[in-house]
């Protein structure tokens, strides 16, 4: 018995090394470096080196504190700060889930041909929307570890797994909002359901812990404000869809959805080959997807399964009923709709071996033309290690630049670059990703994007001492230091 656990051990441990290679080839032969994730990363190396409340720090719309950036600076703790982090964390987290979504499944031989099929092997749109940094992918790890500890308190009545789920829960809450939306509001409604019809303890027990969670979440916000901490601008600006666009959110999720399974067949040419037949595979696995998954809503009436049906429901909902799908990329807030999907249909009864079989020998057909893992054609990487290589040239510390290419290029964390805005002929402070103590540091140079830029500087600032066209920037240096209001 203990040669085989030993066994067991081991295989997991070479499956999960196997999917974490993987992914991470795949993102990094696909994810370029942005902002976003570069904020993530040195905020970790802030928060390893002793700022653990991110002070002088303006985010965004959440902190990603416990979900994202604790897991930065551990690693940064354990092995050193490096930009690397970024094609290590996320492809651990990504593989992460999917053991999750495996052990919250109750069919597990379901579970394994819907988990190949989905999310194996993932679609470049897929790598961008699940193997970057503050992508919302610790989360999915925090809310799936509650809903583990949900039910087996439910098996159970163990209530130290009440707590274990609230101290989680409590976490992901304050670090993201998302966490709301996919746990709290639908496990409520669920627990309240199942405790107006069975009248158990259990549920109440449950509601306890959720409406704990919240209000320790508030708790550790309060605590967080008062010593000091980051600031949170957050989203100010989300509204009702309105009716005009209704159709076209519609259309931005469908169309997502197909990029990011790598379903869309419409356009391509008919010709024998296996990319259309890969295509084909996944289009006709969205359907079913979407199909099976309507299907199965509130069809088995456990808390979990409630949950999980309602998750679907709330996050569908409010991604096609709001303005949150600006573009194509916005696919990202359906992820955990995905995710919810294959669970929820994964605890299903359905047995049929054949069929079973036949979707995971579908899953690797189709997934091996899917996933892409050759060499990056992405010139953005080379654009911001130009542009980090002539900053250093001229041995500056301090600068301004817009948005995109501040912590982009100073991901290293050598180099600070606080983010700056062009607004009616005037340079303002853009407190968004950015930290309040790299402003008027000494800073004395601009990275800009085009003349008009180029333009309002030199007509606030003066001449400059040099002014270069480098790696697709402008790239602005000033003899003396640079204020900003």
């Amino acid at each position: 018995m203990i040669f085989k656990k030993q066994i067991k051990f081991i295989f997991v441990i070479l499956l999960f090394a196997s999917l974490f290679m993987l992914y991470h080839f795949a993102s990094l032969n696909i994810f370029p470096p942005n902002t976003d994730a570069a904020t993530v990363l040195l905020l970790g190396k802030d928060m390893s080196e002793g700022n653990y409340l991110l002070h002088g720090w303006m985010l965004s719309t959440v902190p990603f504190y416990f979900t994202e950036v604790s897991f930065y600076a551990i690693a940064s703790i354990l092995f050193g700060y490096s930009s690397e982090l970024a094609y290590i964390i996320p492809p651990a987290m990504y593989a992460t889930v999917i053991f999750l979504i495996y052990r919250l499944s109750t069919n597990k031989s379901l579970a394994l041909a819907l988990i190949i099929f989905y999310f194996v092997f993932p679609a470049d749109m897929a790598v961008t929307s699940m193997l970057s940094a503050c992508i919302h992918m610790g989360t999915y790890i925090f809310i799936i570890g509650c809903l583990i500890f949900t039910e087996k308190y439910i098996k159970t009545e163990n209530i130290l797994f009440v707590y274990f789920s609230t101290i989680l829960s409590s976490m992901a809450i304050f670090s993201d909002n998302i966490s709301v939306y996919i746990y709290v509001a639908p496990l409520t409604l669920a627990a309240i359901f199942l405790l107006h019809k069975e009248r158990k303890k259990k549920y109440l027990i449950i509601m306890a812990g959720l409406f704990s969670s919240y209000l320790i979440s508030k708790a550790i916000g309060f605590l967080f404000l008062n010593l000091g901490s980051f600031t949170l601008p957050g989203l100010t600006d989300v509204k009702i869809v309105e009716y005009d666009n209704i159709l076209v959110n519609i259309n931005t999720a469908v169309s997502g959805t197909l990029l990011f399974f790598n379903a869309n067949i419409f356009g391509e040419q008919i010709t024998p080959s296996l990319h259309l037949l890969s295509k084909a595979i996944r289009f006709a696995g969205v359907v079913a997807l979407i199909y099976f998954t309507f299907r199965n809503l509130f069809k088995n009436r456990s808390v979990i399964d409630i949950c999980l049906s309602l998750s679907i429901l709330i996050m569908t909902s409010a991604y096609i009923g709001s303005n949150l799908p600006r573009n194509i990329w916005t696919i990202r807030y359906l992820v955990p709709v995905f995710i919810m999907a294959v669970i929820l249909l994964s605890r299903s009864k359905f047995n049929k071996k054949s069929i079973i079989l036949l979707i995971a020998f579908l899953g690797i057909i189709s997934g091996i033309k899917t996933i892409n893992i050759n060499g990056s054609t992405d010139n953005r990487y080379n654009q911001m290690s130009c542009i980090r290589e002539k900053i250093n040239e001229h041995k500056a510390n301090y600068g301004y630049a817009p948005f995109t290419f501040t912590n982009s290029v100073g991901v290293n964390g050598d180099i600070k670059i606080a983010n700056i805005l062009f607004n009616n002929n005037e340079i303002k402070r853009d407190n968004w990703l950015t930290n309040s103590e790299w402003y008027n540091k000494g800073n004395n140079f601009f990275i800009l994007e085009n003349k008009e830029q180029l333009n309002i500087v030199k007509k606030i600032y003066g001449q400059p001492e040099d002014i270069e066209s480098v790696c697709d920037v402008i790239f602005v240096k000033y003899r003396n230091h640079i204020y900003v209001k």
